[in-house]
């Protein structure tokens, strides 16, 4: 069995294709939910029209952007582009990579090159993404 990406919703189609619980285009993942997973971890919003807001990061890759439907972390800021950036789970350590965004991927203030490849997201680092900061937490 497969399962959504972003809800969790036994899945049918082929990657890529949307949900037809959540309407996202995301991935399928085979065998356990990732809502059942233990998550990546949570973003905190420090500020933006967001600040406050904490969201669950679910799976083993989690892409971040402006984008509907193409991001599984949806930020509404002009600064932030279509597909910014990407999370991906390895063994105990979560890592990131900038996906050629216009204006950058900080942690902790450095910034990570678009094409860098991917680079450890600590506990607790403070992630710019444009002009929106964030708050990680690691599970």
């Amino acid at each position: 069995m497969v399962f959504c990406y972003s809800c969790g919703t036994p899945f049918e189609g082929e990657p890529g294709s949307l949900c037809q619980s959540c309407s996202s285009k995301t991935q399928v993942i085979p065998g356990q939910s990732p809502q059942k997973m233990p998550p990546l971890g949570w973003f905190v919003f420090k500020d933006g029209s967001q600040a406050g807001e904490a969201v669950r990061l679910n799976g083993v890759e989690v892409t971040i952007g402006r984008s509907d439907g193409a991001c599984h972390v949806k930020i509404a800021n002009n600064t932030i582009s279509g597909e910014h950036a990407k999370l991906l789970k390895s063994e105990e350590r979560v890592l990131i990579a900038d996906t050629n965004s216009k204006n950058g991927t900080y942690v902790n203030g450095v910034r990570i090159q678009p094409g860098q490849g991917f680079v450890t997201l600590p506990d607790n680092a403070e992630l710019r993404l444009g002009e929106i900061t964030l708050r990680f937490k690691q599970f």
